[in-house]
């Protein structure tokens, strides 16, 4: 098990051997054995705010689209800092054009908060889903490429290619614990070195990896049934990366694989003096046999779905409260995750597409058809992010950023926002009296005149502190 230290503030040469990344460039990594990884970046999409019919649609088509992929693939769940400086900008302008003194102070006030919600303190990121896939080739890149993205537009998903500096940030979130480095120069003659992770130590379940304390949990089993939006849950704690390997098994192998495991399961089930056990081995077997009929008549994909949960934390204490609430959370949806006991270089490099294939694949993963995986279904994280001088009400419950500016027609069309009407909804206790303040103190912070109908009196304190009358 090698361990590697930071020294002197620089690499060790080991870690940047260790690394088989050449170059970044045109939305790709190009790798040292000619190999070159790309993808696309998936936009989320919240497919519970749609109607049974739609949702089960967007599920139907996602089958459809696993069903067309006859290459090996990573979905990767990775997240980067939120990025709210253009709302900062327009906050500085604002306080700069302003005169007086308390909408002043409120212009600080929410230039302070919004530098804390990018800052350490809250943590706030933005989830960010991509389809990587490694090929030599450049014309089978762009057909894989074509292929990905037609075929997530027929789900209604709406993707692009990756960028240099999302295959960046996608490496800094494995290998650098989601701390952003930076390009050494324009022609990035660095990038071996500023990418490579500063200092590593393998133990036995877990591993430190630029100073942060990391154990990857694999999935070894699944629940029975797979509820819609199966995986949406997991890509949203704090702290864990999300990957799934995607690798298709022929039917006639799996087939085979299937109808195996079935006749030893008969003989088991004849040996068997325990009716109990016995009828359990039955439904078992009679189960596998309903999957390959179903297989057979669907002409569904089926791939080895290699599932990894790569938790980090801060310290060791840190690390076991995560790992704690990880295996909680795996344990109310039906799954068993383990980190693997002396292999976790080698579940790091398989987690990775610009590593070479690791020989622990041979013995992980779990056959799974596309109905399933895309009932899965993972895209979900809502983030507000309107131009404009907008209210930062916080994030919800995905973690994306609210940044709501109520006038957004004045400034940029949107199909569904063609007026500044709206009404808060919610239970009694939810927080739309704070919502509702938040908002009009945004408004009189930006030069607006007010008009507010308070039959509780509520605003009286508000009113009085801003200079208004009550």
């Amino acid at each position: 098990m090698p361990t590697v230290e930071k020294t002197n503030g620089t690499n060790n040469r080991y870690c940047e051997d260790w690394l088989p990344v050449k170059n970044i460039t045109n939305g790709m990594i190009q790798l040292e054995n000619g190999y070159f990884v790309c993808g696309i970046k998936v936009e989320p999409k919240n497919i519970f705010i749609l109607d049974e019919g739609a949702r089960n649609n967007v599920i139907v088509q996602l089958r459809n689209f696993y069903n067309t992929i006859d290459f090996e693939f990573w979905m990767i769940i990775a997240d980067r800092p939120v990025d709210i400086n253009l709302y900062l900008a327009q906050l500085q302008v604002l306080y700069n054009k302003t005169t007086n003194n308390i909408t002043r102070k409120l212009i600080m006030q929410d230039i302070n908060k919004a530098n804390a919600f990018m800052g350490a303190e809250y943590n706030v990121v933005d989830t960010e889903y991509f389809f990587l896939f490694k090929e030599k080739r450049m014309d089978l890149i762009q057909k894989k490429l074509r292929t990905l993205m037609s075929g997530l537009a027929n789900c209604g998903l709406n993707s692009i290619q990756v960028s240099n500096s999302d295959l960046r940030m996608v490496l800094d979130n494995f290998l650098n614990g989601g701390t952003q480095t930076n390009f050494g120069d324009v022609l990035m003659l660095n990038i071996k070195s500023e990418l490579a992770p500063k200092g590593m130590k393998f133990d036995v379940t877990d591993f430190m990896i630029s100073g942060k304390y990391c154990t990857i949990f694999t999935v070894v089993s699944f629940p029975k049934y797979i509820a819609p939006g199966y995986l949406s849950d997991l890509s949203n704690i704090a702290g864990v990366k999300v990957v799934a390997k995607h690798i298709p098994l022929e039917f006639s192998t799996m087939q085979k694989m299937i109808n195996k495991e079935i006749a030893d399961l008969k003989v088991r089930y004849q040996s068997e003096k325990d009716q109990t056990m016995q009828e359990r081995i039955r439904q078992d077997y009679e189960s596998l046999e309903q999957f390959v009929q179903m297989l057979a008549a669907t002409q569904s994909r089926v791939f080895d779905f290699q599932l990894h949960l790569m938790v980090i934390g801060d310290s060791k204490e840190d690390l076991e409260n995560k790992k704690m609430n990880v295996r909680s959370f795996l344990d109310a949806m039906g799954m068993q995750g383990i980190p693997l006991m002396f292999e976790q270089e080698k579940v790091l490099k398989s987690i990775l597409p610009i590593f070479p294939k690791q020989d622990i694949e041979d013995r992980i993963g779990t056959p799974i058809p596309s109905p399933t995986i895309a009932a899965m279904y993972p895209f979900i994280f809502d983030s507000v992010k309107d131009v404009g001088n907008s209210t930062l009400f916080g994030v919800d419950y995905s973690g994306g950023v609210v940044l709501f500016n109520q006038f957004l027609y004045q400034v940029k069309k949107e199909h569904n926002r063609n007026n500044g009407n709206m009404i808060i909804l919610g239970t009694s206790g939810s927080g739309k009296s704070t919502a509702a303040k938040l908002l009009l103190r945004s408004h009189i912070r930006n030069g607006y005149k007010v008009v507010a109908i308070d039959p509780e009196g509520e605003l009286e304190d508000m009113a009085r502190f801003l200079g208004g009358d009550f």
